[in-house]
């Protein structure tokens, strides 16, 4: 990072002396730089299309839905944030371009719509055909003081004083998603009195910076990814080294004055190649270095850094700038990620386009630091051009400390992306849908095949991360992967929520070799029920396998590291009954019952439960005067509350065996299940019942989503 030599850096200083400070001094308590970070991952998703999540509007081969979005806020106040959706194609002709307003629910799905275009939603504004009205989209923050925040809206390619030299409009709604009235800003219109030449693209990219000034109006970053200043061709979109404009705006939206970052303006020294298009992205990203001013995440997309080969200076691997800005909107400092800079070290190839989308995320791992999602929608995880998102969990220096991973093959993400969907096209932090405190995710994918090609989609996502607990103590759910490092002689202990019947697996692994780690695990009664020794496998391994717990409530995990050296630790948690399981009641005809009981994780799945009366085997199993084809066996399945399911079965003449089975039964509730086998009690005797709880290899008897 280079931070230029003024007053400014002090901040930086301090916040870097802090940041390392609390590093040592959790180090001491037994944490490491990690704060116990957890891995993010995708707990959820919730796919919306013409198809799927309750869009009912008709989309097109071609519209390409999911090209660019943007967080509304809660717009319809009825508690859950909402998002702002653009298409490619609209009413106005091929390319001239469409938003959609989606009103979401809790769990990321769509509730209603509506939609602004040239003749659609109270728009009164001209768009052209090509214009692409909506390739970028932000939350302005709201203007003009009426409660309800504006919505820019970028058209890159409108020809307001010449070829593509590009607009943003600024879009004055009402809660029902009605334009009431807008602004444009371009060479011709706005106030904005920059200069821009023709294939600049002005609008490519779009970002609210809060208030920088402290004029009580938020400024605007509008990225011109096809601007030529440094560049040796001019006027060529593709070529641009691109550019950065801050929009100082009024109440009406129109521009009061402005600044440019590029190659030769606004203090930025980084060094920018021709082809890079800068500006590709933007996002707000906090405050980093603790002097008061945001900090700006710029995508260049085509940046060729790690580039190999004949076709080096064409590798297009991406890279993102981050730019301490003052309150002039001037750069102070900045910091490169790139597949060469930055500490990142995720691969990257030639033509993944990192640095695509842009979405900041908060503070994700708990080390007071803001996080950053990064679009790298040409990826080929899975397939070719699928895409991808990294999750970069940053230092105050800009720096990258670790990094996550949402792919087709990575993250736990569970929708189906295609090959070519180009999936991180487009990214939105939504704020908190589910209220697990952490900032969910939405993604675009806009060439997703539904009916037709390239219709487009947006995956709303659940993220999994850090549950702001920044100590040695944390609250974690089963099926958590916890990252953290732990000195000398230190313990990180972790709180679950069991339940009686379940088991554990548990396994801690090493990242480094400084230390040799063990298990505990303590009961809800506060009664050790493993220690360190009974659970090191390996000098590098500590496992649990396979424990029954046996009563219901809160149980503590703990990592121990009982030698001299700290280090980095991976855990990770599973709960589950065995992959099949059998056990052989006694039933009584004359009414007696037997049960057994397992134990269950919320919104689990049984997937096969297989219940078979077979004739026992000999002494007083035999039945007494009655063929096994009429024994009548009647079934309950118990939840948590007492409620539950009967199922009276009764055995097939004929047959020496008899089973039922019962297919794909949800579990709603956390606690322990009952099956409870009985007879009817007409008939003397006793016969076996043999319970058999099954999925398929390879996967837990409960399927938790």
């Amino acid at each position: 990072m280079k931070i230029a030599n003024s007053p400014g850096r002090s901040p930086l200083i301090r916040r870097l002396v802090a940041y390392r400070f609390m590093h040592v001094l959790l180090l001491v308590l037994g944490l490491g730089p990690a704060l116990l970070a957890q891995s993010t991952q995708a707990l959820d998703e919730s796919k919306i299309d013409h198809l799927f999540g309750g869009y009912v509007s008709i989309l097109d081969a071609d519209d390409r839905f999911g090209v660019s979005s943007a967080p509304l806020g809660d717009l319809d106040q009825d508690g859950v944030p909402d998002l702002a959706v653009s298409l490619q194609d609209g009413v106005g002709g091929t390319g001239a371009g469409a938003v959609h307003l989606l009103y979401l629910r809790p769990d990321g799905s769509l509730d209603h719509a509506s939609t602004i275009s040239e003749s659609l939603g109270g728009f009164t504004g001209e768009i052209e055909p090509a214009d692409f009205f909506g390739v970028s989209l932000a939350n302005v923050g709201d203007l003009d003081n009426d409660g309800i925040p504006e919505l820019a809206v970028g058209a890159f390619e409108d020809d307001d004083g010449g070829p593509a030299r590009g607009a943003v409009w600024i879009l004055f709604l009402d809660r029902d998603g009605w334009v009431r009235s807008s602004t444009k800003i371009s060479s011709l219109q706005g106030g904005f009195t920059g200069e821009l030449d023709d294939g600049d693209r002005f609008g490519t990219s779009l970002a609210s910076l809060g208030d920088l000034d402290g004029d009580g109006l938020p400024e605007l970053a509008v990225g011109a990814s096809g601007d030529d200043d440094g560049s040796l061709l001019d006027n060529n979109p593709i070529t641009g080294r691109g550019a950065v404009w801050i929009l100082h705006l009024d109440t009406a939206g129109s521009v009061t004055s402005h600044t440019k970052i590029s190659d030769l303006s606004g203090g930025f020294a980084g060094m920018l190649d021709t082809g890079d298009q800068f500006g590709t992205s933007l996002a707000r990203l906090g405050d980093l270095n603790g002097d008061g001013v945001t900090e700006l995440a710029v995508g260049a997309v085509q940046d060729d850094d790690g580039g190999k080969g004949s076709l080096a200076q064409l590798a297009n691997r991406g890279a993102v700038w981050i730019l301490y800005l003052d309150t002039d909107a001037h750069v102070q400092g900045h910091a490169k990620i790139s597949d060469t800079q930055g500490g990142f070290s995720g691969r990257l190839d030639n033509g993944d386009l990192f640095g695509g989308a842009l979405a900041a995320l908060g503070d994700l791992d708990g080390d007071l630091v803001p996080d950053l999602a990064v679009g790298s929608f040409l990826d080929d995880d899975g397939g070719q051009q699928k895409g991808a998102v990294w999750i970069l969990f940053l230092a105050p220096d800009g720096s990258v400390r670790s990094h996550s991973k949402l792919s087709d093959t990575r993250g736990r993400f569970g929708g189906k992306i295609g090959k070519g969907d180009q999936f991180g096209r487009s990214l939105a932090a939504l704020g908190d849908l589910d209220g697990d405190t952490v900032m969910d995710l939405a993604i675009g994918s806009f060439l997703h095949d539904g009916n037709n090609a390239d219709v487009g989609a947006v995956w709303t996502t659940l993220l999994r991360g850090f549950r702001g607990v920044a100590s040695h103590e944390a609250q974690i759910r089963i099926g958590d992967r916890v990252d953290g490092a732990i000195a000398s002689q230190g313990m990180h202990g972790f709180s679950f929520q069991g339940t009686e019947g379940m088991r554990l697996t548990a396994s801690c692994q090493l990242t480094d070799a400084l230390l040799v780690p063990g298990l505990r695990l303590v009961g809800p009664d506060g009664v050790e029920l493993l220690g360190p020794a009974q659970t090191i496998s390996t000098p590098r391994l500590a496992r649990i396998r396979n424990y029954p717990l046996e009563d219901t409530g809160v149980y503590r995990l703990e990592v121990v590291n009982q030698f001299a050296g700290g280090g980095t630790y991976r855990l990770r948690t599973r709960a589950f009954v065995p992959r099949r399981f059998q056990k052989d009641v006694a039933v009584g005809l004359d009414g007696s019952v037997e049960s057994l009981r397992f134990g269950s994780l919320s919104d689990a799945v049984i997937r096969r439960l297989t219940i078979k009366v077979v004739k026992s085997k000999g002494g007083s199993g035999d039945l007494v005067g009655e063929p096994l084809e009429l024994v009548p066996v009647l079934i309950s399945l118990l939840d948590p509350n007492g409620d539950g399911m009967n199922v009276e079965f009764h055995t097939q003449p004929g047959s020496s065996s008899n089973k039922i089975v019962i297919r794909d039964l949800p579990l709603q509730e956390f606690g322990p299940y009952e099956i409870i086998v009985g007879g009817d009690g007409g008939t003397v005797g006793i016969a076996d019942v043999r319970v058999n709880l099954h999925v398929p290899r390879g996967t837990d008897v409960l399927q938790v989503p």
